[in-house]
C-alpha cells in the first residue's frame, strides 16, 4: 500500500505539473518562445517521523529479557515487574544537517533552463525540512513470577508499538506565470496563464503487537517458554491538491474552479473542478510464537535459545484516486523526456468552453503481505553482581518485505550478530545484521545498530531508564519500571 502511495502521489504530482506548465500548448522552438515568464516555489514544509519500541532489530540481545525477548527467562523471576515506555516528540531541522536548500535550487534551475528565458523572474521555495520523533507511547508490559510446589513460573504480557512512521508534506503558494503566442484552432493568440498549486499529503504506519508468554523452571537448571505475539498493521495515505488557474486568450479570461463560470452548465453535471485527490486505507493482523529454553550453567553464566516463528502479516483494503482532467492534457504525456508538446491534444481545444473538466474516480482493491523473517538466536550470559555481559547470534530466514501484485520486494535477512554491556546504571547494546538485496544478483550489507542507555534509581523499587541510539531507525525512548 505504501508503495502505490506513493505512486499515486508521483503521479499527482506529475498532474500538477503538466497543469502548470501545460498550457503552453507546444513546445517551445526557440528561447523568446519558451513559455515560463514567472516561477515561485512558494513555501515547503516536511516532516519525517518515526518511533518504536526496542528489540525489533539484533533482538538476540534481548535473550535473557523476560519481557521482549526469550520467553523462558520467565522462569526465573524473583520479582514482578511493570514496564512503561515512552518516545518524546523531538523534530530537527534537516537543514543544519544537508543542503537541502541547494539541491532545490537546482532543481528550479535546470526547469527554467528547459522551459524558460534570462527573463524569467524566479523565486526560490522557502523549504523547512524536518526530521526526527513522534511522540508515542511504545510499550507497556508487566511479568508475573510465581512458584508451585517449589518451582519457579511466570506469566508475563506486553503491548508495544515496534515501528511507527508519519510523514507530512505540505507546499503552498506554488505559482507559474506563463507569456507566450501560440496556433489554437487557426488562428495565433497571445496566451498569458497563471496558476497556484498547494499540496498536502500525509503517509502513516504503524505495527502494534500484544505479546502474552509463559514459562517455568522445569529442573535441572533448565527452563523453557513459550510466548504468542499477535501482529496488527495499519498503514493510510491521503493525498489533496489544490490547483487554481487563469488563462487569458487574447483578452478573453478563463479562470477554474470558478463556481458562477458562465460557460459551465453546472446544472447538467458539468464541472471546472481542476484539484486532485487520493485516499488508501490498509489493514490486517497475523499470530506469531516464539519458543525459549536457557540453561544455567553456573551460578554467573547461562546459555539461551530462542526460536521465532513469525506469520506474513495479509493486509486487506481500498484505495481511491480522484483525477479532474482537463481534456485536452495528456496525463501519460511528457513523461520519460517528453515535450511539453507532448502533454497537449490541440484537436480537443474547445475555447467555448476551455474551462470545462472532467471527473474520474478509480477505485482499487489490493491484499497484499508483509513478510518478516524466521529467525533462531542462541546467546551466551555473564553475569556478576551488578555487572552483565552478554552475546548473541540469529541465523535468519526469509525476507523482511512485502508481496504485491505478484511481486515480491524487501532485503532477506541473513545472519546477525549481537552485544550487551550492562553495568547497572549504564548499558550498551550493539548489533549488525548482514543482509542482501533480494531478488536475482541480490548484494550484501550490513544493519548496523548501537544504544547507549542509562538507569536512575529513584527508589527501592522504581527506577527510569533512558536509551539513545538506532536500530536501525533512530531510537529515543524513555521507561519506567516498577519491581514489587
Amino acid at each position: 500500500m505504501i508503495e502505490r502511495g506513493w505512486i499515486q502521489m508521483e503521479r499527482i504530482y506529475r498532474i500538477c505539473i503538466f497543469l502548470m506548465l501545460g498550457w503552453a500548448f507546444s513546445r517551445a522552438q526557440e528561447d523568446r518562445d519558451r513559455p515560463i515568464a514567472e516561477l515561485s516555489g512558494g513555501s515547503i514544509r516536511t516532516e519525517f517521523s518515526v518511533s518504536g519500541s526496542g528489540g525489533v532489530w539484533g533482538w538476540s540481545a534481548g535473550m535473557f529479557d523476560a519481557l521482549r525477548g526469550n520467553p523462558a527467562a520467565l522462569g526465573l523471576l524473583d520479582k514482578r515487574s511493570v514496564v512503561l515506555e515512552w518516545v518524546p516528540g523531538v523534530l530537527q531541522n534537516l537543514q543544519k544537517w544537508t543542503d537541502v536548500d541547494g539541491r532545490i535550487r537546482d532543481e528550479v534551475d535546470g526547469l527554467i533552463r528547459d522551459y524558460g528565458t534570462s527573463e524569467s523572474r524566479v523565486r526560490y521555495p522557502s523549504l523547512i525540512p524536518e526530521l526526527g520523533f513522534r511522540s508515542n507511547l511504545t510499550e507497556f508490559g508487566a511479568v508475573l513470577p510465581f512458584r508451585v510446589s517449589g518451582r519457579r513460573f511466570g506469566i508475563g504480557f506486553g503491548i508495544s508499538s515496534p515501528f511507527v512512521l508519519d510523514v507530512r508534506f505540505v507546499g503552498t503558494g506554488m505559482e507559474a506565470g506563463m507569456d507566450t503566442e501560440r496556433e489554437i484552432q487557426g488562428e495565433l493568440k497571445r496566451v498569458r496563464m497563471r496558476t497556484r498549486a498547494g499540496l498536502d499529503f500525509g503517509l502513516q504506519l504503524r505495527m502494534n503487537r500484544f505479546r502474552f508468554g509463559a514459562g517455568a523452571d522445569i529442573g535441572k537448571g533448565l527452563s523453557a517458554g513459550v510466548s504468542a505475539v499477535r501482529s496488527h498493521v495499519q498503514s493510510s495515505a491521503n493525498v489533496r491538491v489544490r490547483l487554481d488557474g487563469v488563462v487569458e486568450i487574447s483578452g478573453t479570461e478563463y479562470v477554474y474552479n470558478d463556481p458562477d463560470d458562465p460557460r459551465i452548465d453546472f446544472r447538467a453535471g458539468e464541472q471546472n473542478d481542476i484539484n486532485q485527490a487520493f485516499d488508501a486505507d490498509y489493514s490486517g493482523s497475523a499470530w506469531g510464537f516464539r519458543f525459549g529454553a536457557v540453561q544455567r550453567l553456573s551460578g554467573s553464566v547461562r546459555l539461551g535459545l530462542a526460536v521465532d516463528l513469525p506469520s506474513s502479516i495479509r493486509l486487506h483494503g481500498t484505495d481511491s484516486l480522484v483525477s479532474n482532467r482537463i481534456p485536452f492534457i495528456r496525463i501519460g504525456g511528457g513523461k520519460g523526456g517528453g515535450s511539453v508538446d507532448d502533454m497537449i491534444d490541440a484537436s480537443r481545444i474547445d475555447l467555448a468552453q476551455l474551462t470545462k473538466t472532467e471527473r474520474v474516480l478509480k477505485k482499487n482493491q489490493y491484499d497484499p503481505s508483509l513478510l518478516l523473517p524466521k529467525a533462531i538466536g542462541v546467546g551466551i550470559q555473564w553475569q556478576r553482581g551488578a555487572v552483565r555481559i552478554a552475546l548473541g547470534y540469529t541465523k535468519y530466514s526469509g525476507v523482511l518485505g512485502a508481496v504485491s501484485g505478484g511481486k515480491e520486494k524487501g532485503v532477506r535477512l541473513i545472519q546477525g550478530m549481537c552485544l550487551e554491556a550492562d553495568l547497572k546504571y549504564v548499558f550498551f547494546v550493539g548489533s549488525a545484521d548482514v543482509a542482501e538485496t533480494s531478488g536475482s544478483g541480490g548484494r550484501e550489507f550490513l544493519i548496523p545498530g548501537v544504544h547507549i542507555g542509562f538507569r536512575i534509581p529513584l527508589a527501592a523499587s522504581f527506577r527510569v531508564e533512558g536509551t539513545i541510539g538506532a536500530e536501525p531507525i533512530p531510537a529515543l525512548r524513555l521507561a519506567g519500571r516498577y519491581e514489587f
